[in-house]
């Protein structure tokens, strides 16, 4: 095993993802902490380091049995991060960064859901009492909505076997982008090393999973016709896995768009703010890639904007 010369490339990257980690913990972002652990992980082994790399999962697994109090934290802990491993194999085989989140999500979700699913009863209680107490804090606040807080807590408590997997697939994809994209930084900021192919803003889900859609709203009119409450859980939680997916591929075209075009820092800012009260038509603007490839309708745009630059002679002067 390579020993690790006093660099501060490697203080510079364990001091930034135990930070941000610690940070999350504070204040409650839990998967922002395993998808910063996990990427620091990534990091030790993608340069080599696999004994240092298994010694901080071992540690975080220590820090599993301090955060959840119980023996079983140390195991939750120890999978999470050791996902680190699987971001790594993907730099090193070189694939794309939509790959890559792939197969950070794949095995995640598979095991949260066959734990939700082999331990249904206790699954589903367990959610029970935590919107109950949700619902119950919301009341006592000073909220100016909070009867709506508590309505849809009350609402997710009655509807959980019908939207909990989909709810737990949107956050484990959520925080695998976020740890691609930190791995893909760090890995460049401090190691001028290239990380998964492409990023953020060209991920773009596959052309096939609009027939997952397309089933999943025929699974929803069945239901609707013929109540059926397995095939309502199937067609709920599918759909908003799809949901999460578009909608992130809708947030990846802006960013594309941002980046192409360049406009000025005060329409980025509308354009965020904008997106608080657009949420939808992001998923939509997902959703409709998949024929309209707006990617490829951006770049025919610029290409056409510096074609038109040249030809009028506002080019940059030759030399």
């Amino acid at each position: 095993m390579a020993i690790i010369k006093a660099d501060q490339r490697y203080f510079g990257v364990t001091a930034c993802t135990l930070s941000l980690g610690a940070a999350a913990a504070i204040i409650g972002l839990m998967p922002l902490t395993l998808a910063a652990f996990a990427v620091l992980v990534a990091v030790y082994s993608e340069r080599g380091h696999i004994g240092y790399a298994l010694g901080l999962v071992g540690c975080f697994a220590l820090c599993g049995i301090t955060f959840l109090g119980e023996v079983k934290g140390a195991y939750f802990f120890a999978f999470m991060t050791s996902q680190g491993f699987v971001m790594a194999f993907c730099v090193a085989r070189k694939w794309t960064y939509a790959r890559t989140v792939a197969a950070t999500v794949a095995p995640i979700f598979a095991v949260f859901a066959a734990v939700a699913l082999l331990n249904f009863g206790f699954w589903t209680r367990q959610a029970e009492a935590f919107f109950n107490d949700v619902a119950a804090e919301m009341d006592t606040s000073s909220l100016e909505n909070k009867e709506t807080a508590v309505n849809f807590s009350l609402w997710l408590k009655e509807q959980w076997p019908n939207v909990g997997l989909g709810i737990t697939f949107l956050i484990v994809l959520l925080s695998a982008c976020l740890a691609v994209s930190m791995l893909s930084w760090m890995l460049k900021r401090y190691f001028q090393r290239r990380g998964p192919v492409g990023s953020f803003a060209t991920m773009r889900p596959p052309d096939w999973l609009v027939w997952v859609a397309i089933m999943t709203a025929c699974m929803w009119l069945v239901d609707n016709q013929w109540p059926n409450a397995t095939l309502r859980a199937i067609s709920w939680n599918t759909a908003l896995a799809l949901v999460a997916i578009y909608w992130l591929n809708g947030l990846s075209i802006l960013a594309y768009g941002v980046a192409v075009l360049r406009p000025r820092v005060l329409v980025i800012v509308a354009l965020c703010f904008a997106l608080m009260y657009m949420q939808p038509l992001v998923c939509f603007l997902g959703f409709f890639d998949t024929w309209s490839e707006f990617r490829f309708r951006l770049d025919a745009l610029v290409a056409a904007k510096k074609q038109r630059e040249d030809s009028n002679g506002e080019g940059p002067p030759k030399d």
